[in-house]
């Protein structure tokens, strides 16, 4: 009893953990800055003296699936995560999450021809974002149990991190990249991979597992049934989520190409895309943040 009190008196730490894995794996949002970079670097992307888009690009759409590839591993990864931790333990699932994002931003390092595309919709497409699909649903599920009582705002709490990723790290990667995007490419793809791997794996040493009989229940209360998998695909009310959340997330799967809409359709440089894309991603923060500790005092109906 003793020991039970203490882990529930240092949860917080959880939550700590919790915040810099999403951070880490929220980076990932910010991948539409390298398409540019890797359009270049193919060769299919010419600019003019000041830096604009002289040539159309008639490969965006072949570069920019590299994320939509990513987005969708990362979805389909969440569904085997429930398991994986039942197995394993948060912690361990999280720090291998962690450990396949930073190689998969290593081997992507190494292409440097458009004949490799494959490479970057394998690993930066479905090894990367299966890897950010587990960590991510991993530690944010993990911390909702720690705080039965307070679902909406932690859950708010450990998105929020995850969208505040694409925001800074929208600067970090285009101080990687400097002038130069093409020479600096496999420079800031390995220093994106590096903190962000560092940021998953220090988040993953702060995790414990939840315990199996939250608090809430412990007190006298009725306990909540706990859907498996196949029972959760049984009820209609999976699919109406599922739905909500995919209209939802097309304008999110937008991130991808945002920089890369910016520069030809609007005409700003990358630097002007790369500030309004970061006021989407602050703002996208925020509205997690907000919307989760309201849904605590409202509902989430």
């Amino acid at each position: 009893m003793a020991t039970e009190t203490k882990n529930m008196d240092r949860r917080w730490l959880v939550i700590v953990g919790t915040a810099m894995v999403q951070l880490g794996v929220g980076t990932f949002y910010a991948w539409s800055i390298f398409n540019t970079p890797i359009l270049r670097m193919f060769h299919q992307i010419v600019l003019d003296k000041n830096g604009q888009a002289a040539a159309q690009q008639p490969h965006l759409g072949a570069v920019s699936l590299i994320f939509s590839i990513g987005a969708l591993a990362l979805a389909l990864s969440t569904i085997f995560v429930a398991r994986l931790v039942r197995r394993f333990g948060v912690r361990r699932v999280t720090i291998g999450a962690g450990l396949m994002f930073g190689l998969s931003t290593l081997v992507i390092s190494t292409i440097h021809q458009a004949s490799q595309l494959w490479m970057f919709y394998l690993f930066a497409g479905v090894v990367l974002g299966a890897a950010d699909g587990i960590a991510y649903m991993a530690t944010l599920s993990n911390a909702i149990k720690w705080y039965p009582e307070k679902k909406g705002l932690i859950s708010g709490i450990a998105i929020a991190f995850y969208g505040l990723g694409s925001f800074v790290f929208k600067f970090i990667d285009a101080a990687f990249l400097g002038n130069d995007v093409v020479k600096n490419l496999p420079t800031a793809f390995i220093g994106w991979g590096m903190s962000a791997m560092a940021l998953i794996l220090f988040g993953a040493l702060l995790l414990r597992d939840a315990p199996d009989v939250a608090p809430a229940n412990q007190a006298g209360t009725i306990k909540n049934h706990e859907f498996t998998t196949a029972e959760m695909l049984r009820t209609p009310q999976a699919y109406l989520l599922f739905l909500a959340l995919f209209t939802i997330s097309l304008s999110v799967f937008m991130t991808g190409i945002a920089t890369n809409l910016g520069t030809t359709l609007a005409g700003l440089s990358l630097a002007e895309a790369t500030t309004v894309v970061a006021l989407i991603a602050i703002a996208n923060t925020i509205g997690r943040f907000v919307i989760g500790a309201l849904s605590d005092k409202l509902g989430r109906a």
